[in-house]
């Protein structure tokens, strides 16, 4: 079979809740995927995006803003003993924001970052009835991140300095769908557990701060995926649970074209 190459531009909307912040992210991607050589089960791609996001601190009266540009490859394996993917992502981000202090003075601070993820996920669908309507598909994952390169300075003089950060994290998730054709809709559940690994930063050129980390993350979320001819629509909504992530919602609708 002849190669393929496929195009996605990817829109997407997400609306968020974490702790006491709300958040609105805009988001698009652009996909180009292709077959490698003869083999039908592994495509290989790669992709560009921007994300800019609003965020409020209504705990701290303040607000803020972000914007991120991303791009990366992956490998993609689908065949009949499962599903596998494999990402290389970077990302080069601006952040500012202004909150109010305990005593009521205004703080403002803005810095660059760079981060760099890599990850690795494979699934695999079981059917239990003969018609392959009904699936149960379990999930590992795996993923390790670093961000670096943080030096700021906020308007009441606190230095930042972040050479790097590195975490793992690791996790496993299952969902239970129905899929026909056209029409694949899904519930799914998962648990996932952060890893701090070696940092290296300092505030006012002295002194280290510990970093707390998720102690684990339980994840809920339902969705649904529709296909007719070369457009797909997508919709998810997720909740999230953890020790520091708290009443975290998170709604997406992806659209795809491919030609």
């Amino acid at each position: 079979m002849a190669n393929k190459s496929n195009y996605y531009p990817r829109t997407l909307r997400h609306l968020a809740k974490l702790l006491n912040l709300l958040r609105r992210d805009n988001a698009q991607s652009w996909e180009v995927q292709r077959q490698i050589g003869q083999i039908e089960d592994l495509h290989a791609g790669i992709f560009l995006g921007n994300t800019s996001a609003s965020k409020k601190y209504d705990i701290y009266s303040g607000d803020g803003k972000s914007q991120i540009f991303h791009g990366g490859a992956y490998l993609s394996y689908r065949s009949m003993l499962g599903d596998g993917d494999f990402i290389l992502k970077y990302s080069k981000g601006k952040t500012e924001y202004g909150v109010l202090d305990t005593v009521g003075d205004k703080i403002s601070n803005k810095y660059d970052y760079s981060s760099k993820i890599a990850a690795f996920r494979f699934g695999r669908k079981f059917y239990p009835f003969s018609k392959e309507n009904l699936y149960i598909e379990p999930a590992i994952q795996v993923s390790y991140g670093e961000i670096d390169n943080i030096n700021s300075t906020a308007s009441n003089g606190l230095n930042t300095k972040i050479k790097t950060i590195r975490t793992w994290t690791t996790g496993g998730d299952v969902k239970l769908g129905f899929k026909t054709n056209a029409l694949n809709t899904y519930v799914k559940a998962g648990v996932s557990k952060e890893f701090l690994g070696d940092t290296d930063f300092l505030f006012n050129t002295q002194g280290d701060e510990k970093r707390q980390v998720d102690k684990g993350i339980v994840t809920f979320g339902a969705g649904l995926e529709y296909h007719i001819g070369d457009h797909s629509i997508s919709l998810e909504v997720v909740r999230k649970e953890s020790n520091l992530l708290k009443d975290f919602y998170q709604a997406s609708i992806g659209y795809q074209y491919k030609f």
